[in-house]
């Protein structure tokens, strides 16, 4: 029963060795596990860090480039607002300098019926197209003409021809008409027209300019209308040889 309990004991110990030995083996690896995996958040952070310094350069670098645009675009704009400046300057020169060439009427081309008193005047809100003056080359319209019966507000139009259609590619602001007789309206600024444009004359109320029948070619169309109104030329009321007493003053190209 002696020789029993050493031997027990001496088992003990050397199991408690086995499971301790086992217990620091164990340790050992979780040691070397948690050294890798520090290792590895390292190399990472340290990765992070670097592309962090990168694009602070890149910021930096963009910030810097965005400076130097807005320099660039100020400096355009000024340019840009300074070639506006000088170019509305002239354009308002030669505006007038063309107006004051337009007070001379004698030197200016004539397009449209002849300015006389007629017979007839009917109608209501009309667009009068004429057919038979089409413009006989390019050029610039500067004034219009028209004689009337009494006072009304007119606007002048320009129609180019489409194929079956015309469409209104001008049309001037409403010119108060004081009273009978002939009247020159001045068009704010110069109108350029090509070759087999026609001219219109607008009335929203009653009109009050003159024709006479058998001697033109003007037909008409119910208002109201607008610059880039389209309609079919065949909409226009029939011929009946009317003759208006209007027309535009310009420079043609010979």
């Amino acid at each position: 029963m002696k020789a029993i309990i050493p031997a027990c004991i001496i088992l003990t110990v050397a199991c408690l060795c086995g499971c301790t030995s086992t217990r620091v083996a164990d340790m050992r690896h979780e040691k070397d596990a948690l050294l890798t995996e520090l290792g590895a958040q390292k190399a990472q952070i340290k990765d992070i860090e670097t592309r962090k310094e990168m694009l602070e350069k890149e910021l930096a670098s963009q910030k810097e480039l965005a400076q130097t645009l807005r320099q660039e675009k100020n400096a355009r704009a000024k340019d840009i607002a300074t070639v506006r400046r000088e170019a509305r300057s002239f354009v308002m020169a030669q505006m007038q300098v063309l107006r004051d060439f337009s007070e001379n009427q004698a030197l200016l081309d004539y397009v449209g019926g002849e300015l006389i008193s007629r017979a007839y005047v009917e109608g209501q809100a009309l667009l009068l197209v004429d057919m038979q003056n089409p413009m006989p080359s390019a050029g610039i319209l500067l004034i219009g003409k028209l004689f009337v019966n009494d006072k009304t507000d007119v606007a002048f139009c320009i129609l180019r021809p489409q194929g079956k259609d015309l469409v209104l590619i001008w049309s001037s602001e409403l010119a108060a008409i004081p009273g009978p007789g002939l009247s020159v309206v001045t068009f704010n600024a110069p109108v350029t027209v090509e070759k087999g444009d026609l001219l219109g004359l607008y009335s929203p109320a009653e009109v009050k300019v003159p024709f006479s029948r058998g001697t033109g070619g003007t037909r008409t169309l119910k208002g109201p209308i607008k610059a880039g109104h389209k309609f079919p030329i065949a909409s226009l009321e029939k011929d009946d040889g009317r003759m208006y007493s209007f027309g535009v003053g310009g420079l043609l190209t010979p």
